[in-house]
């Protein structure tokens, strides 16, 4: 492979014949798997000490795994949109955009009137609108605005075509919607885009990014405008702001990954962004636990798959090591440690997306040790161990080239910490039940889907295949009514009882017009 720069130059020159051979030549030879991993247990239901894992074996780290099938991706089926497909998505990983940790140049309205009245800067044609009709025309038409607002809050940061297969608007793919124009005019949206010192061509605006803006036009001019369900769908409830902005490569690698696992993978019912990722969220409130301590489990996924069954898989995409990663790792194994497979579904996934198709091999590692130390501090109960929900991937062995997809994608296969021995890892798929069981009682994990279902901000083609959330009888209880209230009529006289929503002298009143069906 050394003459190769990436898997992609190899398939480009030699075939998919001599990738699939290169690959079987560099993949680890199988594990011995004659020792059960339940002699790794106490035996008494009890949470072994940290100390008592043998730390006298040295970490392996495993070849790469490479499946024996790949698949081209324009052979995929998507119910994505054909604009802003898999298929037609720039590549974010192979075709080298951003250097790991860098950031792509960010604008807002203020920042961009000021660099304009100061004559260092030219507002581009297509960024430049009247913020009261801009204004005007988001409260007339507020459907797909309240769309692009809600996914920007879901995932924080996505290219234009990220937007569009997220949002189902093939409008979007351009970069030079006059939707996001309106936005971007109210402080709605702040636009990004990737610099060098290459000439922009006709595609360039393709890759135009967007995170969210200032809040404060939604907070005051479209909030007072919705009904309950309207603002739900948009914030989920959620409308505290969240974390400092992370770097644009990792956000978009963390998002086309989203993307394609809501396209392609098998068992998914939904995907959540960074917003419903917290380790808070998923290990405490909601599962009826109350709030933790601020300075515990602040840390969130980068996005969280559902699978069909209810258990909820965070992945975590990660390119570089440091305190926080380690942190980060500790922090999910503790929490797994704590909470029961069949109590809260909950498994984690570290993909690894180091700068570069060959990788120097030292953020590899570095994440297998930590993530096998963190579950020899953190194994969990016997029979729920902390390492059977804990997995590790590597990019390319999902994506060994932007024209290919591995076999193991579908069901993400990973590693996990569970062979016993020098081996210490061993492979298992998160979205397969079999792998990874999910038994709970009741019906809460089901649920969990309805509500999820009406979330705006989540991939188009995941909602509505569940059963509507009925809100009223939460809103009744919330205000503490036993049924709607209803004014008296002034002119009782104007109609015969029949209408809900009274009758004027001109005609029936109706609901505002984006509420008919």
């Amino acid at each position: 492979m050394s003459e190769y720069q990436s898997w992609g130059d190899l398939l480009e020159e030699h075939g998919e014949d001599a990738l699939i051979e290169t690959y079987l030549d560099t993949a680890p030879a199988d594990i011995d798997d004659s020792t059960p991993a339940e002699k790794l247990d106490t035996g008494d239901g009890e949470l072994p000490e940290a100390d008592d894992a043998d730390d006298t074996v040295p970490h392996q780290t495993p070849g790469l795994n490479y499946s024996r099938r790949l698949h081209l991706v324009e052979d995929s089926f998507t119910d994505s949109i054909d604009e802003a497909n898999i298929k037609v998505r720039v590549d974010p990983f192979y075709q080298d955009l951003w250097p790991v940790g860098s950031r792509a140049s960010w604008v807002d309205v203020k920042a961009a009137r000021d660099q304009v009245a100061a004559g260092i800067g030219r507002l581009p044609a297509h960024l430049k609108g009247n913020p009261a009709d801009a204004g005007r025309k988001i409260l007339r038409k507020l459907n797909p605005y309240l769309d692009v607002i809600a996914a920007l809050d879901q995932f924080r940061v996505l290219t234009a075509g990220q937007l569009a297969a997220v949002t189902g608007n093939p409008a979007l793919a351009s970069g030079r919607s006059a939707l996001m124009t309106d936005l971007f005019t109210v402080g709605a949206i702040e636009v990004g885009i990737f610099s060098n010192a290459l000439f922009h061509t006709r595609d360039t605006p393709s890759l135009t990014l967007y995170r969210p803006g200032s809040s404060s036009f939604f907070d005051k001019k479209i909030s007072p405008e919705l009904t309950y369900a309207e603002w739900l769908s948009v914030t989920s409830g959620k409308t505290e702001k969240m974390g400092g902005q992370g770097h644009d490569r990792h956000a978009v690698l963390s998002a086309e990954l989203a993307l394609r696992v809501a396209e392609l993978g098998y068992n998914v019912q939904n995907v959540v962004g960074e917003r419903l990722s917290s380790a808070a969220l998923l290990g405490f409130t909601g599962l009826g636990f109350k709030q933790p301590d601020k300075a515990k489990f602040t840390k969130a996924g980068d996005f969280t798959i559902l699978r069909a069954d209810g258990a909820r898989v965070v992945v975590e995409v990660t390119a570089t090591i440091g305190r926080a990663l380690q942190q980060k790792i500790e922090t999910w194994a503790q929490l797994l440690a704590g909470r029961r497979m069949d109590e809260s579904g909950l498994a984690v996934i570290f993909v690894i997306a180091e700068h570069g198709a060959t990788g120097s091999g030292k953020v590899r590692n570095a994440v297998y040790k930590m993530l096998r130390d963190a579950c020899r501090k953190y194994p969990g109960p016997n029979f729920d161990r902390t390492c059977k929900r804990f997995g590790v991937a590597d990019w390319r062995e999902w994506f060994p080239a932007s024209t290919h997809l591995s076999e193991d994608f579908y069901n993400l296969v990973c590693d996990r910490p569970t062979a016993p021995g020098a081996a210490d890892f061993e492979r298992a798929g998160f979205l397969n039940p079999a792998d990874l069981p999910f038994n709970p009682e009741g019906d809460w994990a089901d649920a969990a889907l309805d509500n999820v279902a009406m979330l705006r901000g989540t991939p188009v083609w995941l909602r509505g295949h569940r059963n509507p959330v009925d809100l009223l009888p939460v809103l009744l209880e919330k205000s503490e009514w036993k049924t709607i209230p209803v004014p008296p009529l002034h002119r009782p006289d104007l109609t015969d009882g029949s209408s809900v929503f009274g009758v004027t002298p001109i005609a029936e009143a109706k609901p505002p017009k984006r509420m008919r069906v």
